[in-house]
């Protein structure tokens, strides 16, 4: 199998098309039977799918096809085993590990997702890319649960058999046994191991199986699976993941089953079906940024209320009776006589450009606008735009006035440094 290792927004190229072209982090030259894949997976999402939600553009160089990767970072493996790591830029982070440890970092941010859990211990070694270090995550996680206990639970069970145990169901008795008195079509409770929550394990550990690579990781895969021998494997996920909702009873199993919908259903924040790839967890980088943001300003803002995605505002107040086209910013701080509103982006921002408007989008400028005139209506209000700091952008841009009480502060956020820090600076623009 073929690994390998890019950065957002890399270029992808045809193998036969480009013979002598190297590969490095930001371009990927490919055999021509994956590379064909991934084209053919790029001109349906070009049909389906907003360009802001493509995982690739397809385009022409010199006459020739290529894949341009969007903003998703995360792990892809293709039909024929080929698996693409996509990492992040971010300034100051030089190495692989650095990089992978920051992206860990910023994942953790996300809710309702397991990767808080990952330890610095599974970052030590540039050899491992990131689906080893969330296979090995997700393995720690079941071994404790392991230790703990698997539960086992009274299970309704439909056999036919020997011997008369539980109820006698007639019309399959007839249908199957009339030519078999001896036998019995029966439905009873059994105590067992093979509950929804541990099918679903089952099934993880035997996918995961196929996709690992490390040799340790194989190794406590094959024991992990010893220990659920006697569990079927889930023949219909969705429908044991509805049955698995937590419980008490259960409640040690909820890290492990969050790792589950990761894996059986790439459950990341991507538009990638499992049609197209073996395995795809890809997450925008916009959305990972905004929840890191969100909660370091949560931990370290000395003074007001942080509100994430707050909706208490509405772009139209009054419509035949209703409110309309609910406003939501990345990040609101609440204090007593001002609202400050943050909203963050994961884009390119150059001070060398200020006739091209430094790189900023006009549409993001417009929905600040409409944020600060409709949140101003209660309290004194400011606006600021958090950019990933660049090497041409590591100090604030001047101010923008769109009137002479709304101003806008565009910021860059350093990912690399000392995080409290970041926060004081921020807060001498509230």
């Amino acid at each position: 199998m073929n690994h390998h290792t890019i950065q957002e927004h890399a270029t992808l190229y045809r193998q036969s098309d480009y013979p002598k072209l190297a590969s490095d982090f930001s371009t990927l030259v490919l055999n021509d039977i994956t590379f064909n894949k991934l084209w053919r997976y790029g001109i349906e999402q070009q049909a389906h799918t907003s360009e802001a939600n493509r995982l690739f553009s397809i385009g022409k160089k010199n006459g020739k096809d290529t894949i341009k990767v969007h903003n998703y970072v995360g792990v892809l493996e293709t039909q024929d085993g080929t698996s693409i790591e996509i990492l992040p830029k971010i300034l100051g982070c030089d190495t692989l590990v650095n990089i992978r440890k920051m992206l860990l970092k910023m994942l953790a941010c996300l809710t309702d997702m397991p990767f808080i859990n990952i330890g610095e211990a599974h970052l030590q070694s540039n050899h491992h890319p990131i689906i080893e270090i969330f296979i090995t995550a997700f393995l720690n996680e079941l071994e404790r649960l392991i230790k703990k206990g698997i539960r086992r639970d009274y299970v309704e069970t439909t056999a036919n058999q020997n011997f008369l145990k539980g109820k006698l169901l007639f019309q399959q008795q007839l249908k199957h046994n009339l030519t078999h008195p001896e036998r019995f079509y029966v439905q009873y409770e059994a105590f067992t191991s093979n509950t929804a929550h541990n099918r679903l394990i089952k099934s993880t550990l035997e996918k995961l199986a196929t996709l690992s690579k490390n040799i340790e990781n194989q190794s406590r895969i094959r024991q992990q699976l010893f220990i659920f021998k006697e569990v079927a494997s889930s023949n219909n996920p969705y429908k044991d993941f509805q049955q698995a909702q937590p419980n008490r009873l259960y409640q040690h199993y909820r890290k492990v089953l969050n790792w589950t919908k990761v894996f059986l259903f790439n459950r990341a924040f991507s538009n990638v079906r499992g049609k197209h790839f073996n395995q795809a967890i890809l997450f925008p980088m916009e959305q990972v940024f905004e929840a890191y943001v969100g909660k370091m300003l949560k931990k370290y803002i000395g003074e007001g209320r942080v509100l994430l995605q707050n909706t208490q505002r509405h772009l139209v107040d009054i419509h035949q009776g209703k409110s309309l086209f609910k406003l939501r910013p990345d990040i609101v701080i609440e204090k007593e006589k001002a609202y400050t509103i943050l909203d963050t982006k994961w884009k390119t921002i150059n001070t060398q450009s200020s006739q091209q408007n430094y790189g900023i989008e006009q549409k993001d400028m417009y929905q600040l606008f409409a944020y600060g005139k409709k949140y101003a209506t209660t309290k004194k209000t400011k606006l600021i735009l958090l950019y990933p700091q660049q090497q041409n952008f590591q100090q604030a841009l001047p101010t923008f006035h769109y009137d002479p009480q709304l101003v806008l502060q565009v910021l860059p956020f350093d990912l690399v440094g000392n995080v409290e820090k970041m926060i004081r600076r921020i807060e001498e623009y509230l």
